[in-house]
């Protein structure tokens, strides 16, 4: 039965006697009243009626449970009937009935008349403690979820305690350790007096530290770790104790050392390329420059890491263009191209083809951008060798067709049956081959002045068994068209001295010399006949008469000048030779 059913004793009842302990109960800071045998108010103080909000006088006499029906089958209840019956003191917390919200520290205890009871408001220190459990309990759910492990170093005692998290990650004993054996058990004995140095650094500017070791782990296969900690300090700055947390960072470790491998490779890989290339971040920063751009520019601060990527090594002229065109690329994130002029180390201008594309990382973000330069330098003058190589071909096929047309017209209108007029219409035509192959294997930019005399002549003359031909002078370079006109002239004159003049004879030879003229920009040959037949001048003027008088003066600049002398012709002319 409950003691709430019992029956009520006949009502009255006298307060207590003793108006000096009245006087100091009812000043109590904590809510007082006193309960006789049959559950009767017999005294209530004002912090009792401050606290409940309940006028004393209305509850003076009258029975507990008729004034806080709400406690009846309450742990409020079975608390005071064990008081009441087995004459102990009991403590609890429990919830104001009249006051919502509230939360009162209990404690009932025997009194002669029955049972005291006084209650305090706790509900500000059971809210901090719901608060504490609540973090502590995050806290908890936080080291689960993190893998972190947390220990305590009783720094008076000598004693680390370590977490069961914390535990299984090191493969440490559970319960109290000493800090010896858990330096030499658990950590690389390496890794010791580093641990030791920065715990004992940090702790004498009273400050928090981190640190990475290895230690030996669950299975001794050994593992990463990485520790935060900071200490406490009594009021004289003695470390009392120290608290902290750590994490299994094998796994991170491990990532590390296959990025770096990778950097390593990539490293090598990029500074094996022949090419300057380089990285920048998305502030346009410089990221990486491989050995080849160092070596280009050989100004290794020209590409400071971290600094911005620098043009002033670039042609004026395309600086601007050049900045325009990355200025438009970034904005919009686009891969770009150009060609510009940059100073290499040698202070020599070369052509570079830029080129950048953009990067970004593993969520779309813009990172930055990898660029290249090739050196394009060769081929564009092989461009602009090829463009005038087509142009002079162009030209020179123009002029070669107007020749070859001289030439068969020349030659037909000589008179000759029609054999003699094939026959001689090819020897000049083979001359004029000649003297393509010269140029042609020089590029067409200019010929030698010895080989075209020696091509010119060489089909009637033996140099090598009975020279007839002798042939002295220095050696310069010709353009291509006062080559090919110096062949035609030369094989004009071999052949008129084959047909007509020295070397038509067996005793007859040929000198032909030439010198620098005082000037400097021309050569002065002359042909020279000896021990021909008498020499007369000719009746009509042929081709290569007009060849000589005429053709010259177009190809050379001045015609040339013909001797018909009784001892043999002697041709003089002048020819124009490239600068040195």
């Amino acid at each position: 039965m409950s003691v709430a059913s019992a029956p009520s004793p006949p009502r009255g009842f006298e307060p207590p006697s003793d108006a000096s302990l009245a006087e100091v109960l009812d000043v109590f800071a904590d809510g007082f009243c006193v309960f006789d045998r049959d559950w009767r108010f017999v005294f209530f103080n004002r912090a009792a009626e401050t606290q409940s909000l309940v006028d004393r006088s209305a509850v003076l006499g009258r029975s507990l449970w008729e004034v806080s029906p709400g406690l009846i089958g309450s742990s409020l209840e079975t608390a005071l009937a064990k008081v009441m019956i087995e004459r102990v003191t009991v403590s609890l917390e429990f919830a104001s009935l009249f006051r919502p919200g509230l939360i009162y520290a209990v404690r009932a205890f025997p009194a002669e008349v029955g049972i005291g009871l006084t209650f305090r408001d706790i509900t500000a220190q059971d809210e901090a403690r719901r608060r504490e459990r609540e973090q502590s309990e995050r806290l908890e759910l936080l080291f689960a979820a993190s893998g972190l492990g947390d220990f305590t170093w009783d720094m008076e005692n000598g004693i680390i305690t370590f977490s069961e998290r914390a535990a299984k990650i090191l493969g440490a004993p559970t319960g109290p350790l000493s800090v010896r054996d858990a330096m030499q058990k658990l950590i690389h004995p390496e890794d010791i007096k580093r641990v030791w140095a920065e715990a004992q650094a940090a702790m004498s500017q009273r400050i928090s530290f981190e640190v990475e070791h290895r230690a030996l782990g669950p299975d001794g296969s050994g593992i990463w770790v990485m520790g935060w900690a900071r200490a406490e300090y009594d009021e004289d700055g003695r470390p009392l104790r120290m608290l902290g947390v750590i994490a299994d960072i094998t796994k991170i470790k491990t990532q590390e050392a296959k990025i770096r491998e990778s950097e390593a490779r990539f490293r090598l890989f990029a500074n094996c390329a022949p090419a300057p290339l380089w990285v920048t971040d998305a502030e346009d920063a410089v990221e990486f420059v491989n050995q080849a751009a160092l070596d280009f520019s050989g100004r290794p601060g020209a590409y400071r890491i971290g600094g911005t990527l620098q043009m002033g090594r670039m042609h004026p002229d395309d600086l601007p263009r050049m900045i325009a065109l990355r200025t438009k690329a970034r904005a919009r994130q686009e891969p770009y191209e150009t060609e510009v002029r940059l100073q290499n180390a040698r202070d020599e201008w070369r052509w570079m083809r830029i080129t950048c594309q953009p990067r970004h990382d593993p969520d779309g973000r813009f990172a930055g951008y990898v660029g290249m330069a090739m050196d394009v330098t060769e081929s564009r003058e092989a461009e602009t060798r090829q463009r005038l190589l087509i142009n002079e071909l162009n030209h020179r096929v123009k002029n070669t067709l107007a020749t070859v047309q001289s030439i068969a017209l020349q030659t037909i209108r000589e008179g000759v049956d029609v054999q003699a007029a094939r026959d001689t219409f090819v020897d000049r035509l083979l001359t004029l081959s000649a003297a393509h192959n010269v140029l042609t294997r020089e590029n067409w930019v200019g010929a030698d002045l010895v080989e075209i005399v020696a091509q010119s002549v060489k089909v009637y003359d033996d140099q090598d068994h009975d020279p007839r031909i002798h042939i002295r002078g220095p050696d310069r370079r010709l353009e291509p068209h006062v080559a090919v006109g110096l062949a035609m002239a030369l094989h004009e004159l071999a052949t008129n001295a084959a047909k007509y003049g020295a070397l038509s004879d067996p005793a007859g030879h040929v000198w032909l010399a030439w010198r620098l003229a005082l000037d400097g920009g021309a050569v002065v040959l002359r042909w020279r006949e000896r021990g021909g037949p008498p020499v007369r001048g000719p009746l009509r003027r042929g081709f290569g008469t007009r060849l000589l008088t005429q053709g010259l003066a177009t190809e050379l600049g001045c015609a040339a000048q013909l001797v018909y002398g009784p001892r043999g012709l002697v041709c003089t002319f002048r020819t124009p030779i490239l600068e040195a």
